[in-house]
């Protein structure tokens, strides 16, 4: 696929979803100081296209979120970006997408054990560390974050150890430094939810 249909192709989708992307060229990157990126696409025929994509959230409770933070390196690695989530569907929606982008995910589950962490205090409504002892940040991550979610279906990634390359121990289509992980993924999960809401 070229950039220029992978491009059109994520727009097509993601629009559709409320997220914005703005398609960009090599004139935009020289202005940005990208000369890193553009040496490396000097190794194509297709002029390089870059894609800049955000999501605003929106007021409507009936939407469901999606909101990425780090700290699950130490568990996976490099290996799968964590998944907590409420919803059956939605997580067999992302590990579907997962499959189609060979970018791996992995379930952990929200145990009650973090969010009572976060509530029990005589001083306070809510604390944003549950922390008794070291490691559980992810989970504790995700039992926040589950208190502040409207009521509804919630899906929270935490993708922090799949970001980086080390260059040996990743799949070798990665070169070492950023990845983009689990870009492809993310656009495959909106994409069938997108579809899903056609059909």
């Amino acid at each position: 696929m070229t950039p220029i249909l992978f491009a059109q192709k994520s727009v097509e989708i993601l629009c559709k979803a409320g997220v914005n992307v703005q398609v960009k060229v090599r004139n935009w990157a020289e202005l940005q100081g990208m000369g890193g990126f553009l040496a490396v696409s000097k190794g194509s025929c297709q002029e390089p296209i870059f894609m800049e994509i955000s999501f605003h959230g929106t007021n409507n409770i009936k939407e469901r979120p999606i909101v990425l933070i780090g700290g699950v390196r130490t568990g996976l690695s490099t290996a799968a970006s964590a998944v907590f989530t409420n919803s059956d569907r939605l997580w067999n929606t992302m590990q579907l997408a997962s499959v189609h982008t060979g970018d791996r995910v992995w379930r952990f589950p929200l145990f009650n054990h973090y969010s009572k962490k976060m509530v029990t205090s005589s001083s306070f409504d809510l604390k944003n560390k549950g922390r008794e002892g070291p490691g559980g940040d992810p989970c504790r991550a995700a039992a926040f974050l589950g208190e502040f979610v409207p009521c509804g279906e919630w899906l929270h990634m935490d993708n922090y150890g799949v970001t980086v390359s080390d260059g040996i121990s990743d799949p070798p289509y990665l070169r070492p430094g950023m990845t983009g992980r689990p870009t492809r993924t993310l656009i495959e999960f909106l994409s069938q939810l997108v579809c899903k809401h056609e059909s």
